[in-house]
């Protein structure tokens, strides 16, 4: 299972300008798969009414965000069009899953970091790993990932 170190992930962000929609938009889609651990087709599916003030709602389950997750996810919903997407193009049609996966890789590759590791899923698996780090149980990776079996969890910590 492979995980992109946070070096990585900071140098992708740091090449998405704060003062552009696509910028603050593609900072965002970031942070939610990495902190978040949202799959690439719930990132595409994430409605307005989905975010709390520190949480998103997808899936039957809460999710926690940080306050840099936070931050950015409202100041990309001051910033879009009328659009009942959380993330979409600048004209308010939703992403689609293929459209996350190119341009995750096209960043990367502005910016030295390995293709193999600018992929959703690694993300995702990095998001999983942090949380095995911090001491969560297997139960509550499979709740916040939403993870339908508990040995999925599994390769995530050790308790």
């Amino acid at each position: 299972m492979k995980t992109i170190d946070k070096q990585y992930i900071l140098k992708i962000m740091a090449n998405q300008p704060l003062h552009t929609f696509y910028g603050v938009r593609n900072r965002c889609i970031i942070l939610t798969m990495w902190k978040c651990g949202l799959t690439v087709s719930e990132i595409c599916k994430l409605k307005i009414a989905d975010i709390g003030i520190n949480h998103i709602s997808i899936n039957g389950r809460s999710i926690p965000m940080d306050f840099e997750v936070s931050k950015t996810m409202h100041h990309l919903q001051g910033m879009e069009q009328v659009t009942n997407h959380v993330f979409c193009s600048f004209h308010g049609i939703g992403l689609n899953p293929r459209t996350i996966q190119s341009n995750l890789k096209y960043w990367a590759v502005n910016c030295s970091v390995p293709r193999d590791l600018a992929c959703p899923s690694v993300f995702r698996h990095t998001y999983g790993s942090n949380l095995g780090k911090a001491g969560y149980s297997f139960k509550e990776i499979q709740a916040l990932m939403g993870l339908k079996l508990m040995d999925n969890a599994r390769v995530y910590g050790r308790k």
